[in-house]
């Protein structure tokens, strides 16, 4: 379903130089996972992140949201075509996804921790400037994100190495 595109969606012009940044996500998320230290955080990071994609395609199954192509060209839009689709904006993965990476990095007490806030800013930033996700998207990406990060949270400890606090 094709929702009516809100004031922001407007003024938000399509920024074809924006789409390195919409990508670097699938740098971003792995670089993030395996640059923490703590094994508690990461599978504390790793369930949000599996909570995340699990209630968002029950999301995508309830209210299947598309966003209209852009028409362009170019090796990052032929890219984008080949391996995006239109479909399934509403909540973002992108944008949750990278949030929780995020969270991890500053969870575990990474000194570029802030520099990976900055990183799923931008990523958030793309989503609406590539014209993948509606503004709306973007936000139910944050707000999936939090929900993901505070349900992991409340589930029963992990377990941790020895030596290693849980």
């Amino acid at each position: 379903m094709l929702l009516p595109l809100s004031f922001l969606d407007h003024a938000v012009p399509f920024s074809p130089w924006a789409m390195p940044v919409y990508f670097s996500h699938f740098l971003f998320l792995p670089l993030a996972l395996l640059s923490l230290r703590s094994y508690a955080v990461f599978l504390r990071t790793l369930k949000s992140m599996s909570l995340a994609a699990a209630l968002a395609c029950v999301i995508f199954l309830v209210y299947p949201t598309t966003f209209p192509r852009v028409e362009s060209s170019g090796v990052w839009f032929d890219l984008l075509n080949f391996i995006d689709t239109p479909a399934n904006c509403f909540p973002s993965l992108h944008v949750a996804l990278a949030a929780i990476a995020a969270w991890g990095l500053r969870e575990d007490g990474r000194p570029w921790a802030p520099l990976g806030a900055a990183w799923a800013c931008l990523i958030t930033l793309s989503t609406v400037l590539v014209k993948q996700h509606y503004a709306a998207d973007a936000a139910g990406g944050l707000a999936l994100a939090v929900a993901s990060v505070l349900l992991a949270a409340s589930r029963a400890p992990e377990p941790s190495i020895a030596g290693e606090p849980a």
